[in-house]
């Protein structure tokens, strides 16, 4: 056995960074496991880089540790499902108790097996029906896809995370602390219209679905007025806009912890066929059956930006164009950046995750995009920050269990990017050529 001792603490835990954020799972061990124990992928939402280089924890799924949490749980992870490990944490990193949640696929039904961690005994238990002020939580059995997670009661927040077969999934939840619920109310309105790619009349019959959520809306028959109710407050939802005849349409939205009243904030956006075909698309492109294409804006009000979208292997995909200012947002053949109103597109993306980023000299910014077959997904406007001329950072640190123990021979990565590297034998890895000022999801695989 290759065993070493990392750290000394008085009271045993296992820290796992997501961006600046630790993650307590809770443990009393703090050697290196032995080299031939199973491993599960695991991933990492969300890491932000900053300008400079970074020492950074990674975190890996040990058998060890799934065999701990079933033991203190009772439950049976199928091996083919995803698990998940998560803290709700309030914006200043502190964890927040009597919070319940729920784990729900883009149906809106629940999913998997919850589990809360005891605060006295920091033991996962079957007894306990909300987080304690530890606010960790831990999820069995979650169908591969995309779920979310979300605060049912005590809290406000949600996040919407990936699970591939087999592998598992560790997050922060930032939540705020309960508020009266919101409403939201707003148009339905057409994308584009003869001479324009910018948000256009109203469109009636819209049926409106929030992923994640059970239920749906539909927009009024004759002005495309909608009324989702009351919804949660600091939620972000991805949402979705069909009509027999269009284009579907995925958007995100946000709830603050005012009400949704129409507008840029309020209203939804769908796709007529031809409007697309012949305002969205440019004469150069050949829509690709089976693809979904992006439309979406760089916040920043200057242009200059290049975006592009990568696959999950750091393979850029997909036609890129921006719009013409001059043209009312319409993809303009001879542009090639965005312009002060910032719209871009992407064209001919299999359906998937993406890693959306948008650089130019001095200024970086990044988001992760559901791309579907044959739609238009319109992420959030990508706000990019200062990089001050580092465009790129080393992240260093060391790759340990849930139960802290140190992993050597871990391969590294970061979805999105083709970068990656393997720790060493002492667990320690090194891993350039990251971008700064992005926000990303770390992928550790043995």
């Amino acid at each position: 056995m290759n065993r070493k001792l990392l750290v000394r603490s008085p009271q045993s835990m296992v820290v796992f960074a997501v961006g600046s954020l630790a993650l307590l799972l809770g443990s009393c061990l703090k050697n290196d496991e032995d080299d031939d124990l199973s491993y599960r992928t695991t991933y990492g939402y969300f890491l932000k880089t900053g300008n400079t280089s970074m020492d950074q924890t990674m975190l890996i799924m040990s058998g060890q540790d799934l065999q701990t949490f079933q033991d203190q749980t009772g439950a049976v992870q199928t091996e083919s499902l995803g698990f998940i490990g998560a803290r709700i944490l309030d914006p200043d990193g502190v964890p927040l108790a009597g919070v319940s949640v729920n784990v729900h696929g883009d149906q809106g039904f629940p999913v998997g097996q919850v589990y809360y961690q005891d605060e006295a005994t920091k033991a996962y238990t079957p007894f306990l029906a909300q987080t304690s002020g530890t606010g960790r939580f831990i999820a069995f059995n979650i169908q591969p896809g995309r779920v979310n997670l979300k605060c049912a009661s005590g809290a406000d927040g949600n996040l919407y995370v990936h699970v591939p077969s087999g592998t598992s999934v560790i997050a922060a939840l930032v939540a705020t602390p309960t508020k009266n619920a919101v409403s939201w109310t707003g148009v339905t309105r057409k994308l584009g219209d003869t001479g324009t790619a910018l948000p256009a009349g109203e469109e009636f019959g819209v049926k409106i679905e929030r992923l994640g959520t059970n239920g749906s809306v539909t927009s009024g028959a004759s002005d495309g007025a909608f009324n989702v109710g009351s919804v949660h407050a600091n939620h972000t939802w991805l949402v979705k806009c069909s009509k027999t005849g269009f284009v579907d349409t995925y958007q995100y939205k946000k709830t603050e912890a005012s009400t949704l009243n129409g507008g840029p904030d309020g209203d939804l956006l769908i796709v007529d066929p031809t409007d697309r075909d012949n305002e969205l698309v440019p004469g150069s492109v050949t829509l690709e059956t089976g693809t979904g294409m992006i439309r979406g804006i760089v916040q920043n009000g200057q242009g200059g930006f290049t975006v592009e979208a990568r696959d999950e292997t750091g393979t850029v995909q997909g036609d890129v164009g921006y719009g013409d200012y001059s043209n009312f947002g319409r993809p303009g053949v001879d542009v090639l950046s965005t312009q002060p109103d910032g719209i871009y597109y992407i064209y001919n993306l299999p359906p998937g995750r993406y890693l959306l980023r948008a650089v130019k000299a001095g200024f970086a910014t990044s988001a992760y995009v559901d791309v579907f077959a044959d739609a238009v997904s319109l992420p959030f406007p990508l706000v990019p920050e200062p990089t001050f001329d580092q465009d790129a950072i080393t992240l260093s640190g060391s790759v340990v269990t849930l139960l802290n123990f140190g992993a050597a021979n871990v391969q590294v990565g970061i979805e999105g990017l083709p970068q990656g590297t393997t720790s060493d034998t002492f667990s320690a890895y090194v891993l350039q050529g990251v971008p700064s000022m992005h926000t990303l999801i770390a992928r550790t695989l043995k």
